[in-house]
């Protein structure tokens, strides 16, 4: 009876001092640096994939034991969504560092990115580099269309990459992110998406990056071709899209009309950020909104005219297609300046971008974004309704409420 109890009371205790599964946030640089190795240079070719895989056998076989699967029961197809060819990757670890990038991508970055694109503005070419994410988002939503998932008053980006981010039919998160890891266009966007969301305590600087999120994009992108050039354009781009958006939301603040009827109101000012005069082809020409929100020192890449690289319906639009905020048509829409001409700097909007809650309305929308970091949940990182969710927050029209 006495050795049944004691057998019973050191069961238990083992049960008690099991470690808990490793996630992306117990990486050490090392271990971020050997994973982001392996899971790139996704096979295009069906021709190269056999090769693919015996490298990832490979590799995977030279990883520290705590990144590998060292149960037997990754043998078994059916044991997690990792893919047969992962099997010998930690599930847990991967399962982790998806749904923690599934989550800057599907609900964290677009609604960060989605004022300063339609509410501030941004040249041609920062646009057309913020908006990479915008298609793989169809990587997990089989039901996903880019086009129905695009910013007030823009068109779908030309890419030129279709099908690169087609379904991922077996869900393997491993899958998803070595193709994510061999793309440094979308990796950039992530990036600076993460780089400008993000508190700048929680980033760190680039020299010492703090956020495990950040330091796996920022190794995943320095492997690719041109890479490490690209780290460096995509972080100084983070920072200016914090900048841009503590600019806007400190002018939001100070429009205010204060009395009357309806009591204290807010007037709202629409940005022309690409109204100029009419062309020669009935289309209007993109205007330089650097006045405004960007300084010309604090973003040094080289200006592109890419209404002339891409598709000009792209980057241009008329009066008629600028979101009315509280009743402005395009008679009544003023440039959004002070009237010395003057901008808060990011020094005087102190304002918490990290967990930031606004409402404003698109059109005849009414839409609440939330800033605020969000876990991609269970079921591996995989989609837990039916239909597509937006980069840009809530779902097509965004007409739907998050709190």
């Amino acid at each position: 009876m006495a050795a049944a109890a004691l057998q019973s009371f050191y069961e238990q205790t083992k049960t008690l001092i099991q470690p808990s599964p490793l996630t992306l946030h117990d990486l050490s640089k090392p271990d971020i640096v050997s994973l982001v190795a392996l899971l790139r240079n996704w096979p295009i070719d069906p021709g190269s994939a056999k090769h693919y895989w015996t490298d990832i056998q490979r590799l995977t076989s030279k990883l520290p034991s705590h990144l590998r699967n060292t149960s037997p029961l990754h043998l078994k197809p059916t044991h997690s969504l990792i893919c047969a060819g992962h099997a010998g990757l930690n599930p847990s670890l991967i399962i982790s560092i998806w749904s923690t990038l599934r989550g800057e991508m599907e609900s964290s970055i677009g609604p960060f990115l989605y004022p300063i694109i339609v509410g501030a503005g941004l040249p041609a070419h920062q646009e057309y580099q913020a908006r990479q994410l915008e298609p793989v988002l169809r990587m997990w939503q089989p039901d996903y269309d880019p086009a129905d998932h695009v910013p007030a008053g823009r068109t779908p980006l030309p890419t030129g990459k279709e099908g690169l981010w087609a379904f991922q039919y077996n869900k393997c998160p491993a899958c998803m992110l070595a193709r994510l890891g061999s793309e440094k266009d979308e990796l950039a966007a992530l990036l600076s998406g993460m780089v400008g969301r993000l508190r700048s305590g929680v980033v760190g600087r680039r020299d010492d990056v703090r956020s495990r999120r950040v330091r796996w994009v920022l190794a995943a992108l320095k492997l690719c071709r041109g890479g490490v050039k690209a780290a460096d354009e995509a972080w100084v781009f983070g920072l200016e899209l914090k900048r841009v958006r503590r600019a806007w939301k400190e002018h939001r603040k100070g429009v205010a009309v204060k009395g009357g009827f309806y009591g204290n109101q807010k007037v709202w000012t629409v940005p022309i950020a690409y109204a100029g005069t009419e062309g020669s082809e009935g289309r209007e020409t993109p205007s330089d909104v650097s006045r405004s929100f960007h300084s010309e020192a604090s973003y040094d890449i080289e200006l592109i005219d890419f209404c002339q690289k891409f598709v000009p319906e792209i980057h241009t639009r008329r009066e008629s297609d600028i979101p009315s905020f509280t009743g402005f048509t395009k008679e009544g829409v003023r440039e959004l300046h002070s009237p010395d001409g003057s901008y808060a700097s990011s020094e005087e909007a102190r304002v918490n971008d990290y967990e930031d809650e606004f409402e404003w309305e698109v059109g005849s929308h009414s839409s609440t974004f939330s800033n605020t970091s969000r876990n991609a949940g269970a079921n591996g990182g995989q989609p837990s309704n039916t239909a597509c969710r937006s980069m840009y927050g809530g779902y097509p029209g965004y007409n739907t409420r998050r709190s």
